[in-house]
């Protein structure tokens, strides 16, 4: 196997394997394919790619956030809107925290203050 120059090389730096690996950096062995900003960089390597890829990442998290947030907050914002539903009776205010609820709980029907 041909061993590639420096230039037809990837510019990343990259660790070492092992317990010291941080401390131990090379050039990264893999053929260019892509230039930015004066540089080549394998596919791997390229900023692009890789702000790509943390984009796809944290749009993940942040939807697994937002659904783990309603379950834990949910519940709460039901049992305060009941809890003023039931302390100032007003049907304007009914009809909007219903509609609130409805739009988060598509189970909802009937009002749940006590009648």
């Amino acid at each position: 196997m041909k061993r590639l120059s420096e230039k037809e090389r990837c510019q990343a730096m990259v660790s070492d394997a092992g317990a010291w690996g941080a401390f131990h950096q090379h050039q990264c062995h893999k053929k260019t394919i892509v230039e930015h900003d004066g540089k080549w960089y394998c596919k791997i390597h390229n900023p692009e790619y890789i702000k790509e890829k943390e984009r796809i990442r944290t749009e993940k998290y942040q939807q697994k956030w937002d659904k783990r947030r309603l379950e834990l907050y949910a519940p709460m914002l039901f049992k305060a809107c009941q809890e003023a539903l039931e302390a100032n009776y007003d049907p304007k205010v009914e009809k909007i925290l219903m509609d609130a609820i409805a739009k988060a709980d598509n189970k909802i029907t009937e009002c749940p203050r006590k009648r």
